[in-house]
């Protein structure tokens, strides 16, 4: 057990606990790399790969680099909501809080069962408040989190729990002149409640604002009288809370008639994946600028794992069936043989084969780190690449080619192979790193031999 904690009273950290949620990352993974002395966060963020999808984990990777980033609180006050949602509010065992941003969100932490948990949370209070922090926080049926702090019945209990300093820029001005169309569900209007108690509280006069909050039932509604006391107390802003088990789901129809009402409203977002997913669609088809929308994906950092969905192996090998069976049965198009056989066309589409190979070596892969890690956006955009070799390499030719040639296929077709044959298929932890490590030196000897050959095939080509 390792403790980099600069207040020796915190339990320890384990070294097998989880330090990314989204990469799977431990603390014994991303630890190591700590010996290259990187002195500024997105160093190790690039070298580990730790903190690359989301920021969730950044004040663990802020603080294993001997930074304190944690102000130990303990809990001053926790409110019913509803059976499902309670409001709890921290009070710094220390100086007191800064203001934050109406909108922003912390990182709170909890020593639970023998090992530090963490969850995201958006701040439900005013800006300008600084004696606590508030959160507003709904039990999810198998959330670990969720339930620890709602089994805290009272403020007399043993709780460790530390909170970070407030992040994100998902912010609206609250007080210019432009309309601001908030669409939210369930637990997602609680930024919406920062906003309209930084209006109280600290500007009075704000934009105008409508506020369309679609929950399940009316169990679940939350803040239901401050909502109507902020409406009836200020002209500029309308709620419609939308009871979804009694009328009609938030559709396309509602999303045309809002902003035909505020054609030049900005847009703010917020709720579960579906939600933001089907109101994003929405706003897509009515041709809404996408710098009028900001979105707060309102989930814990467990939700933002790494796509690891294995679409893009199953339209690779379908490609990779089409192609052979189109040699092998002689399946051949005539307008492309004959474009093919055009010296105009082959240069370029060799040049596109070319440029297409050369794109797969843009990977941040950093060789020094002891467990390499590339940004999950950079290898999800290579694998997605990769799955189209077949069809690149059909564009430029219909056939496999003799001699030399068939063996610059033959290389690309396996390296091809190898991409799609990952270490993402093998479950078992210990043996997906023993296969990786094979894999990775297979993956790159072949397009190192790859490259090569097509550079031969170039100075052949050149030399004609």
């Amino acid at each position: 057990m390792k403790n980099n904690n600069k207040n020796s009273h915190y339990p320890a950290y384990n070294d097998s606990d989880i330090l990314c949620q989204c990469m799977k990352l431990k603390r014994s993974e991303v630890s190591p790399t700590l010996k290259y002395h990187y002195k500024k966060i997105d160093s190790l963020i690039a070298c580990s790969g730790a903190g690359s999808v989301c920021t969730a984990c950044h004040p663990l990777l802020s603080e294993l680099m001997g930074n304190d980033v944690w102000t130990d609180v303990e809990v001053s006050s926790i409110k019913k909501l509803s059976d499902y949602t309670k409001i709890f509010r921290f009070k710094s065992k220390s100086n007191p809080f800064y203001p934050a941003k109406a909108g922003q969100h912390i990182i709170v932490q909890a020593y639970i069962d023998g090992k530090w948990e963490m969850r995201r949370y958006t701040l439900s209070n005013s800006a300008s408040e600084t004696r606590y922090r508030e959160i507003t926080v709904q039990r999810e049926p198998y959330g670990k989190f969720s339930s620890y702090l709602h089994r805290l019945l009272n403020t007399n209990n043993k709780a460790i729990i530390r909170i970070s300093e407030p992040m994100g820029d998902v912010t609206p001005n609250l007080i210019t002149a432009k309309p601001l169309i908030c669409l939210v569900a369930g637990i997602g209007i609680t930024p919406i409640i920062a906003f309209l108690k930084t209006i109280d509280s600290d500007i009075g006069d704000s934009r105008q604002i409508l506020i369309d909050y679609s929950v399940l039932n009316q169990y679940r509604v939350v803040y239901q009288t401050e909502l109507n006391d902020i409406a009836a107390s200020n002209p500029n802003i309308d709620i419609n809370i939308r009871i979804t088990d009694q009328s009609e789901r938030i559709n396309q129809t509602h999303i045309n008639q809002l902003l035909k009402n505020y054609p030049n409203a900005d847009i703010y977002i917020c709720g579960s994946a579906p939600y933001l997913a089907a109101v994003s669609n929405y706003l897509s088809l009515a041709n809404v600028a996408k710098q009028r929308i900001h979105i707060e994906n309102f989930s814990s950092p467990k939700s933002h794992k790494v796509n690891q969905s294995k679409k893009y192996a199953y339209v690779a090998i379908l490609l990779f069936l089409a192609f052979f069976a189109q040699e092998l049965f002689n399946w051949k198009l005539a307008w492309l043989e004959t474009l093919q056989n055009n010296e105009n066309y082959k240069i370029y589409s060799g040049l596109g084969l070319l440029t297409y190979i050369l794109s797969q070596f843009v990977m941040a892969y950093n060789r020094k780190c002891e467990t390499p890690h590339v940004p999950a956006s950079r290898y999800r955009q290579h694998k997605l690449r990769g799955a189209f070799a077949p069809l690149v390499f059909f564009i430029h030719s219909t056939q496999l080619g003799g001699a030399y040639l068939l063996l610059l296929s033959s290389v690309y077709f396996s390296n091809f192979l190898v991409g799609i044959f990952n270490h993402e298929h093998i479950k078992q932890a210990a043996q997906r790193i023993r296969y990786f490590k094979l894999w990775l030196a297979i993956h790159i000897s072949l397009s190192l031999l790859l490259l090569s050959l097509v550079g031969f095939h170039i100075y052949i080509v050149a030399s004609y």
